[in-house]
């Protein structure tokens, strides 16, 4: 997804009662600094972002899960 469309997604579904959202590098190729560029911009640019819980949901594919997940 466009970064810009996945605030406007991550901020309605907050809107509508979310408390909690998962963030899943499902395909396994993100490297950890990637990962954790991604997280950093849905919470500065997500409205209603600091009400949430933010899980990761990380595939092994490539031995980096644990290392994205903790970054």
């Amino acid at each position: 997804s466009e970064k810009e469309f996945l605030y406007q997604i991550l901020g309605e579904v907050i809107k509508a009662g979310a408390t909690t959202i998962d963030i899943p590098d499902t395909v396994g190729i993100a490297m950890p600094w990637e990962y954790e560029k991604l997280i950093a911009d849905i919470k500065a640019n997500t409205d209603g972002i600091e009400n949430v819980v933010i899980a990761a949901h990380c595939h092994n594919d490539f031995g980096l899960a644990v290392a994205k997940t903790i970054s």
